[in-house]
């Protein structure tokens, strides 16, 4: 309903409630004043929370003569300019773009029982009892905010004009959020357990983040106390000069995390049990950066953007017992064979005595390690059941080691003088031959298949294999699937039977002919790419549910369909 200004009051005068309510939410009044009944000492003197949202034409608020009033909040008063505030429980002041004040009684009486105090968007609030208040309580040598549990400041940058904000003394404080507070440099805060601190553009201390010992040791169990044990949530957006002296994430108990914008630490956020982190400058990834001791119950973690990370920590990451999925990707220098022969021997360090022993699937894309360190990591996986590895070109050849090769342990002389072919080599410890379930090798035009004929049919559990831009591999594992010998038997490749899904492109030239043999579980297959291709027989994949085949524009037989009843989708282009 829309009312006139005047005819809007007249209605609002005319609804003035009992002495015994409780609850008054007042929402979308255009009238340019506040009913009379409002500041009326013997209308709603039992009044407990008030709520006015959109009353856009109030300029003043009046005084509010309600003993029991314990929860106000004010929302989008766009014409606003002053109001006054009794003693309360919880303060929410949300979009005022024109209040410029908010008084009300100094000392205990404003401040001894408020719980939750929240301003938001009002970007001309400069007078402020409650923080004016502040000289009173030191004077008096009384708690300044006993109770308050919230704070919440954002977009209000003439609020506060103090360079140092003494919270240390809000002892009750559990919930913090600061943002766009330009004058703040420095911040004393007590035990929290969430922290957010965004555009602050002058802050360089928050003492809970910034003490000592610097960043290159880690801090003492007694520090460990003072910092942070009980954070559940931190976030640190925007922070250009605060110095973080500690590894992060300070607290077990952390459950998000996100931080970006502070030139001492990486780009790090934690949500839904995935850890990330990013960094144009990293070049160790270790206990000085991270805090692993505080991610032992870690799942997820992902390494990313890392153009200068060129080592990982064993020790550290060896506190992951929890973790499940790892994703290395776009680390260009990660373990590269090139690099200073420290760095080598180190990662060889993090490969032997790496013990992941909770890791499911492991993603490696775009990075710089070679066949030799990837084959030392697997060998310490023992229930590993995906693994993707993507456009990592120092990774050359592939091979199924047999289980005297990858037990025990040798010098790390032995491990940094190999020959060409062992650096480059990949060799797929024989402990995966039965936890491995899901292989994915893309874009890896050089890598090949140097292993025994009949290796890879050991994979007794893989179910899904995707070999795409592989045309060397393909060509090894499928160049000769379908031949036919010399006794007439049709070539079955080296493909393992336990496969259902195969995806494959660019298969090789000389492959005119495709007759998956042996593989009688399989079904989802793809075929990409292949322009040579010219029949395909799939009279024994009769469980075979989807087909897809694209780019095979010589394709002129496709025989066996009818044997497909399972067949649900085919899909050709």
């Amino acid at each position: 309903m829309s009312l006139q200004p005047e005819a809007a009051k007249d209605v609002l005068e005319g609804l003035e409630p009992h002495q015994n309510l409780k609850t008054l939410e007042i929402t979308g009044y255009g009238g340019g004043t506040s009913p009379t009944w409002l500041s009326s000492t013997f209308s709603v003197i039992s009044l407990e929370i008030l709520h006015l949202e959109n009353c856009r034409e109030w300029r003043i608020l009046p005084t509010l003569e309600m003993p029991f009033l314990r929860k106000l909040t004010l929302i989008r008063m766009l014409n606003l300019m002053e109001i006054s505030v009794p003693s309360l429980e919880e303060l929410i002041l949300t979009d005022m773009p024109k209040l410029e004040k908010c008084t009300g009684s100094y000392g205990m009486e404003l401040t001894s029982h408020l719980k939750v105090l929240m301003i938001k968007n009002c970007p001309q609030l400069n007078e402020f009892t409650l923080f004016q208040s502040y000289s009173s309580f030191v004077a008096e040598q009384k708690s300044w905010f006993p109770y308050l549990k919230k704070l919440s400041m954002k977009h209000c940058p003439q609020i506060i004009k103090w360079e140092l904000f003494p919270l240390g003394e809000m002892v009750a404080l559990k919930e913090l959020e600061l943002m766009d507070l330009h004058v703040v440099r420095e911040l004393a805060v007590p035990s929290l357990e969430e922290l957010v601190l965004i555009k602050m553009p002058n802050l360089e201390i928050c003492d809970s983040l910034t003490a000592s010992p610097p960043l290159q040791f880690l801090p003492s169990q007694g520090d460990q106390n003072r910092w942070l044990p009980s954070l559940r949530r931190l976030t640190i957006h925007d922070c250009p000069c605060l110095t973080v002296s500690h590894p992060l994430p300070p607290s077990a108990l952390i459950s998000e995390l996100s931080i970006r914008g502070v030139p001492t630490v990486p780009k790090m956020s934690k949500k839904l049990g995935l850890f990330t982190i990013e960094s144009n400058e990293l070049a160790v990834l270790d206990d000085r950066i991270l805090a692993l001791h505080n991610l032992r119950g870690l799942t997820s973690l992902q390494i990313m953007n890392c153009p200068n990370l060129v080592s990982l920590s064993s020790e550290a990451f060896s506190q992951l017992i929890a973790l499940k999925c790892l994703s290395i990707h776009a680390c260009p220098n990660l373990a590269k064979s090139n690099i200073m022969s420290e760095v080598v021997l180190e990662n060889s360090r993090f490969t032997r005595s790496l013990l992941l022993p909770s890791l499911k699937s492991l993603v490696i894309g775009t990075c710089g390690i070679t066949g030799r360190w990837l084959t030392q990591m697997l060998s310490q996986m023992q229930s590993l059941e995906e693994l993707l590895l993507a456009d990592c070109p120092a990774v050359k050849f592939l091979s199924i080691s047999e289980p005297s090769e990858t037990e025990g342990t040798s010098s790390l002389v032995e491990g940094v003088m190999t020959s060409a072919q062992d650096e480059h080599q990949l060799k797929l410890s024989y402990n995966l031959l039965c936890s491995l379930k899901k292989l994915q090798i893309q874009w890896s035009p050089d890598l090949e298949f140097c292993g025994g004929k009949r290796d890879f049919l050991g994979f007794t559990s893989l179910t899904e294999l995707d070999l795409l831009g592989c045309p060397k591999l393909v060509s090894s594992l499928v160049g000769h699937m379908g031949e036919r010998k010399d006794d007439g038997s049709v070539e079955a490749g080296l493909l393992p039977p336990s496969l259902q899904e195969l995806w494959i492109n660019d298969l090789p030239e000389n492959l005119r002919s495709l007759i998956p043999e042996g593989l009688l579980y399989l079904k989802k297959l793809s075929l990409l790419r292949s322009p040579c291709l010219k029949s395909v027989e799939l009279h024994q994949c009769i469980a075979l549910e989807e087909l897809r085949i694209m780019g095979c524009e010589h394709l002129a037989v496709l025989d066996g369909l009818q044997f497909l009843t399972s067949l649900r989708i085919l899909d050709m282009k």
